[in-house]
């Protein structure tokens, strides 16, 4: 809704199913400073306040915010007001940041937890506005699951299941569904930063298998 209240329709949508997506509720806003620039959207705004009453104050009082923001959302804070770019800005093409990590991180070694997971109904009931939306708009939407580290995937105790609820929730709606799950770059440490975040390699490698497989799959449509 914050898209369309500034652009016309797109014709396609594709949306990542993440498993971090699956777990989240309704009262969670991850780094929820980083929305504090963008209050006076009314659709986000809307959004926002409906999870947590603090958005009124953090809109209406500007130094109430301050005590939530932290040197990171102040550095950046300031590094904007004043035009000038900090070191991980060179890294952003079209509000996009790329990860090269300075130093590299032996994710054979990292500890895992092994956890069941779970789809939440309220988080299917915002698939659901999502797929109304997008019909109402007359854009075609696609659901993907993105490559993992497979040390990521494998703490999912249950994880053929999530994604079979995934695959099924998408077919019931007609909506169709891209798993790489088990894609051989899974196995390979080296696309990865962490168990859920590619660095620049792995982001490219994937790009290029995600436009292959898109084009293929939107040709027989």
């Amino acid at each position: 809704k914050t898209y369309l209240s500034k652009s016309k329709p797109p014709g396609i949508a594709i949306m990542n199913i993440d498993f971090h997506f699956a777990h989240e509720r309704r009262d969670t806003l991850n780094e929820f400073p980083k929305f504090f620039p963008y209050l006076d959207n009314a659709f986000l705004y809307k959004e926002l306040k409906a999870r947590d009453a603090r958005f009124v104050l953090f809109r209406y009082l500007s130094l109430y915010k301050f005590a939530y923001m932290g040197d990171k959302y102040l550095n950046i804070a300031a590094r904007g007001y004043l035009n000038k770019p900090g070191i991980y800005d060179v890294d952003c093409y079209k509000g996009l940041q790329t990860i090269n990590p300075i130093e590299f991180k032996d994710l054979t070694k990292e500890d895992t937890g092994k956890y069941m997971a779970s789809v939440l109904k309220e988080n299917v009931d915002y698939l659901d506005s999502i797929i109304v939306l997008c019909k109402k708009n007359n854009t075609r939407l696609y659901f993907v699951v993105s490559p993992t580290y497979i040390k990521g995937s494998q703490r999912i105790v249950n994880l053929d299941q999530q994604i079979k609820t995934f695959e099924t929730l998408a077919k019931q709606r007609e909506i169709p569904f891209m798993n790489f799950t088990n894609d051989p770059m899974c196995y390979d440490m080296s696309n990865f930063v962490d168990f859920y975040h590619m660095k620049k390699i792995g982001a490219r490698k994937f790009s290029l298998l995600f436009s292959k497989q898109f084009l293929s799959l939107s040709q027989k449509q």
